[in-house]
């Protein structure tokens, strides 16, 4: 090659593996590559996609060795991740209660402590995901039962993770954009807060960052080996969170964008080799399944249940339980079948079960398809709203007992605009193109469903990487540097991104409930402990934090019915059919109450109204409290 070919070389591959494996094919010695890249600098510059300026990052390290100044970005990735997450955990374990498992952490730790006890087969299909709770199970196998034990595990999931996000955005852009996603990612809140929780956010996202270092691989050249264990590894994420196996479409189509030059028997053979690692951990399951329940269900039989759950009438863009009672997967389970075998007047398989919840919400479109459609764009705008929607566990909620989780600069809502504006820029970059149908997918997995901020997470790391690209694409404008976008286009592009982000639109009501199911679930922490004073405490602020909440009226209702205080209890009762009419508990209590006063037809009245508006109309009190009063009446 000429001087003029290596001039042209380097202004037209702006990454810097590209720019070193040249170096090395022609032996070129460092005054010499330093030199290219001077005149590279120089000369005109053209309008191609904006990427790494591989003349500073690589002139800054060709008087290291490689290995180490790899190893140094590492260590200050790892320490700083490291020391966040360890500060963190320790302020939150100065509060014993904030670490009880609650709802889904609850049922996850139950199911882990019967595998841990010896029941790995299980004897049902699987209705929930079962690899967060399998993991725990090894876990507690290996370790004990100590909650405090995996939370610390979890944390240094977390800090690994940084790592591979590093080498990721590396592989991908360079490594200034590596590091600086290794320290987000590092440095990211909420990333910090779900590490401390026993939900399924941290296993989930350790496996997906790993999918996507192993595609970036592909950056360089096509690895069958990288591309299958790919495939497993989002198969292995899958077994966490069903949903997510609706992003190996969209890596599919990456791979298959990427092998465009390839003949057919080639690109047939990459396709192959990341289904065939799907494939893998899935099969066992399915055969597991299908030995259990005689039934064919790939992973877990309660996707048309989330589905209509998402979308029906009373839904409002995140979770709706069927049943004010159901609010756990035990119990959840238990009314979706009893449901639809009673509107099917038949005993139903679990996938059939499935299906008719499926239907449901197809029934939904097509009759209410006006509403139908506003929900839809109501799910997209939580989606990308910088508001953090909590599910059992909220983060700002944990910032009241962690200084540290309130001062931790890297947000959602930023991320997102940089990460936005960053998707735009490298739109004509082929390997980055993997983050963008990542992003895309990430959407397609949630919005048919309901929108939680753990649910939103996978969507964090392309967001990540790509806010990287967009601060090192402003350090270059800041220098003068005009090979990249032009500042008004870089401007405008952040602003539109702004205003999708920190949109304003009625999530008013979703703050107060954040906070009202916060503390009631301290105030069920405490009542759990035979607390009943302070549980009585938490429960009251959790009403007076919403007029909306039910689940704390109903808590303190039960508790005034074991006193005996019929007028308390009443009073929640009353306060509870103002919030939702048809709750079977509240008219079961009206109907006892009622009843203990000789008020037999409004007792009658009530029981009726409580069967009514149970799911399955078979509450077993209100049935047993008809026949009592019609024995009276005989």
């Amino acid at each position: 090659m000429n001087k003029e070919e290596i001039l042209s070389y380097i202004r037209k591959n702006q990454s810097i593996q590209s720019v070193e494996m040249m170096a090395q094919n022609l032996r070129l010695k460092k005054k010499q590559v330093r030199w290219f890249l001077r005149e590279s600098r120089n000369a005109p510059k053209t309008a191609s996609d904006p990427g790494l300026r591989p003349q500073e990052t690589l002139a800054a390290t060709l008087d290291h060795p490689r290995g180490w100044i790899s190893l140094l970005d590492m260590t200050v990735i790892l320490g700083a991740a490291l020391l966040i997450r360890t500060i963190y955990q320790y302020q939150i374990n100065q509060f014993p209660y904030l670490n009880i498992p609650m709802v889904d952490a609850e049922r996850y730790v139950a199911w882990a402590k019967e595998l841990a006890a010896g029941d790995w087969l299980g004897k049902t299909v699987f209705f929930q995901a079962p690899g967060y709770p399998y993991f725990l199970g090894v876990l507690f196998s290996l370790f004990g039962q100590k909650i405090q034990t995996i939370q610390w595990i979890q944390q240094v999931m977390g800090a690994g993770m940084c790592l591979v996000m590093y080498w990721t955005a590396r592989n991908l852009f360079g490594r200034f954009t590596g590091l600086l996603t290794g320290l987000l990612t590092a440095a990211f809140g909420v990333l910090v807060c779900y590490s401390g929780f026993l939900i399924k956010s941290t296993l989930e996202l350790f496996l997906l960052s790993g999918v996507l270092l192993l595609l970036s691989l592909q950056a360089k050249k096509l690895r069958y080996t990288a591309i299958f264990f790919a495939g497993v590894f989002l198969a292995l994420s899958a077994l966490v969170r069903e949903n997510l196996m609706i992003l190996s479409i969209f890596f599919a189509l990456w791979l298959f964008l990427k092998t465009a030059q390839m003949n057919a028997v080639k690109r047939g053979l990459v396709i192959g080799c990341f289904l065939a690692g799907i494939g893998l951990p899935l099969l066992p399951v399915a055969v597991r399944n299908h030995i259990v329940g005689h039934d064919f269900v790939l992973l877990t039989s309660q996707g048309g249940a989330v589905l209509y759950e998402g979308n029906h009438p009373r839904a409002n863009g995140t979770y709706q339980p069927f049943y004010p009672n159901a609010a756990n997967a035990e119990t959840e389970a238990r009314y979706v079948r009893e449901i639809a075998e009673k509107a099917e007047g038949r005993s139903l398989k679990p996938s059939e079960v499935s299906r008719y919840w499926i239907g449901q919400v197809l029934k939904f479109a097509r009759e209410h398809t006006a509403e139908f459609l506003s929900l839809q764009l109501r799910k997209f705008q939580l989606f990308w709203n910088a508001y953090e929607i909590p599910d059992t566990e909220s983060y700002y909620f944990y910032q009241r007992f962690s200084p540290l989780l309130d001062w931790l600069p890297v947000r959602f809502g930023w991320v997102a605009v940089l990460g936005l504006a960053g998707t735009f820029f490298t739109r004509r970059n082929r390997d980055a193109r993997v983050l963008h149908l990542m992003i895309l997918g990430s959407m397609f997995m949630t919005l048919p469903f309901f929108v939680f901020t753990r649910h939103r997470l996978p969507l964090v790391l392309p967001l990540t990487i790509l806010a990287a690209h967009s601060l090192q694409l402003f350090s270059h404008m800041a220098e003068g540097d005009r090979s990249g976008p032009p500042i008004a286009s870089f401007a405008g592009i952040t602003l539109c991104s702004a205003l999708l982000v920190f949109s304003i639109f009625p999530i008013p009501d979703l703050k107060k409930a954040e906070i009202s199911t916060a503390f009631y679930n301290l105030g069920v922490s405490h009542e759990r402990h035979g607390e009943l004073k302070e549980a009585l405490d938490y429960f009251n602020q959790s009403v007076d934090a919403s007029d909306k909440s039910y689940l704390a009226r109903q808590h303190l209702m039960e508790l005034a019915m074991r006193r005996g205080d019929f007028a308390e209890a009443g009073k929640w009762a009353e306060q509870i059919l103002n919030i939702r009419h048809s709750h079977p508990e509240a008219w079961f209590v009206l109907g006892e109450i009622a009843e203990q006063q000789g008020k037999r037809e409004e007792a009658r009245n009530a029981y009726q109204k409580c069967l009514e508006g149970d799911p399955t109309h078979s509450h077993a009190g209100a049935q047993e409290g008809l026949k009592r009063l019609l024995t009276i009446h005989l």
